[in-house]
């Protein structure tokens, strides 16, 4: 006979002739329900989440039929943050429950109480990764399955990544009891593991799946307990809040039925300014850097011509192009030939303009191709980030071409024009037939020194939609090759003050 707890996660104490089925336990972040990662840097949070489980514990018999033991629970959970420094938080939280025991009358209780320290061990290029101990105290009502009547102790190990629009984590972590038991199982010690994605709709919200599990390590009997997956919504539009609705489904072990489960709740944020923390009594500045994929144009995001460097006209019809796309190829190499590449890069979580003192440096990374023919210019590219007019490159000047040439564009653009001239066009690798000549350089351009703007200009430029997400549009014309692999990197500082 085994015990299934229909939970996210098993809450388990020594020294208990009992088991605790309050599992679900609020999360400090605003892109996930269940799931742990770095808590959000600059918050000190307040939460109440409300979560209802159906068949919450279950008995499943060795010929894998079960029987209900605790038909539903519904859970008011309240916990918060404190931000020690910008690596350290220490969380709590306990439940208030509504529990409804197979043949008896609906009861309320409240559940154990978890104290929670979370250290950052390292975060670079995307990748996040913290240290999370726990303890569990027993001040929950043990008749009703919401305490063990003991201490527990556990850790979980967080991983996350951040990449375009999707985040990824995964917890992986050990609990341990001295003695906690139900009838004849033993449940002193467990590894609880979870996966979840999320994706990012806009700066301000996500859509997020997660799974969680445990192993449940009997020395007679050693078994994987439920398995949950739950999808949600997350919303941080307010910068005062951020709240979360989810819906979801778990599953025994051997066992065909699915059991459904809620949880819905909101997180306060108590710190009303970003990035601040009290890590002394004087201002800081720090480093901040990511890099950012650039993606095709979605449907809704096709420029119109007269945005663009180089129009169409009778003589001349100038198409648009994706990165990674051509218009030929030519002894195998791809060219593009009198046409605009048009691309965007979104850039995400940037810190808030307030807190920016400096720009190190604003990278496009590119892979770039020309191809020249005997009878074309060699000097006439140009790359622009073209919602803004900033450019690098030369224009075409040709007789031929003065009825393409976007007069009001070139008027107001600004930026270095001989920066592809010194920096791709210098050497050359012909084709087999010696009738093209291919030059090929995968370019790293300061796009801060060639657009030669300030500070504060840049600001208004990265900030012009938002505190802190921006997408740039770029084009390069009219006959570069732009790589899939295209990227754009942000380095500056952050100006971080106690409260």
């Amino acid at each position: 006979m085994k015990l299934s707890i229909i939970t996210f996660l098993l809450c388990l104490g020594a020294f208990a002739d009992g088991i605790s089925v309050q599992g679900h336990h609020l999360s400090n972040n605003k892109r996930f329900l269940f799931l742990e990662e770095s808590a959000d840097k600059s918050k000190n949070i307040f939460g109440i989440r409300y979560s209802h489980i159906e068949k919450a514990l279950v008995e499943v018999t060795d010929d894998n039929n079960y029987s209900p033991v605790v038909d539903s629970i519904s859970t008011l959970h309240l916990g918060g943050l404190y931000k020690i420094d910008p690596t350290l938080a220490i969380s709590a939280q306990i439940g208030v429950s509504e529990v409804k025991i197979v043949g008896e009358e609906e009861e309320v209780g409240v559940g154990d109480t978890r104290i929670q320290v979370v250290q950052s061990i390292f975060e670079k290029d995307g990748y996040e990764f913290s240290f999370a101990p726990y303890l569990e105290l027993p001040t929950g009502n043990k008749d009703l399955f919401l305490s063990n009547d003991s201490i527990g102790i556990g850790t979980s190990f967080l991983l996350g990544k951040s990449f375009d629009q999707f985040r990824v984590v995964s917890n992986l972590g050990v609990q341990f009891s001295s003695g906690a038991k139900y009838r004849n199982i033993n449940y002193s010690k467990q590894v609880n593991g979870g996966i979840g994605l999320a994706y990012d709709l806009d700066e301000s919200s996500n859509v997020s799946a997660e799974f969680k599990t445990s192993y449940l390590v009997d020395d007679s009997d050693s078994f994987f307990g439920p398995g949950d997956l739950m999808a949600s919504y997350n919303n941080w539009r307010n910068k005062s809040n951020s709240w979360q609705v989810g819906v979801g489904l778990g599953k025994v072990e051997d066992v065909s039925d699915v059991s459904w489960r809620f949880a819905a709740g909101v997180n306060y944020f108590l710190d009303t300014e970003s990035h601040k923390y009290e890590v002394g009594n004087e201002c800081y500045s720090r480093p901040y850097s990511v890099s950012f994929a650039a993606r095709p144009l979605r449907p809704g995001e096709r420029p119109k011509m007269e945005e663009l460097p180089y129009l169409s006209s009778s003589k001349r019809v100038i198409p648009l192009l994706h990165v990674g796309e051509s218009t030929g190829i030519s002894s195998g190499t791809p060219y593009v030939k009198d046409s605009q590449v048009v691309f965007a890069v979104d850039m995400f979580k940037l810190p808030a303009r307030s807190s920016v003192v400096k720009l190190n440096s604003l990278r496009l990374r590119v892979p770039l191709m020309k191809t020249k023919r005997n009878a074309d210019p060699i000097h006439t590219e140009l790359v622009c980030e073209y919602k803004h007019k900033l450019c690098f490159g030369e224009w075409v000047e040709s007789k031929s071409w003065s009825g393409n040439i976007n007069k009001k564009f070139k008027n107001a653009a600004k930026g270095d024009t001989q920066y592809l001239r010194e920096n791709l066009l210098k050497s050359a690798n012909e084709d087999e037939k010696n009738e093209n000549l291919y030059y090929s350089k995968h370019i790293n351009i300061d796009l801060k020194k060639s657009w030669a703007l300030s500070l504060s200009e840049f600001k208004d430029i990265i900030y012009s939609e938002g505190e802190t997400f921006k997408t740039f549009y770029f084009v390069a014309a009219d006959d570069l090759f732009v790589g899939s692999n295209t990227h754009l990197d942000i380095a500056l500082e952050e100006r971080v003050c106690p409260k």
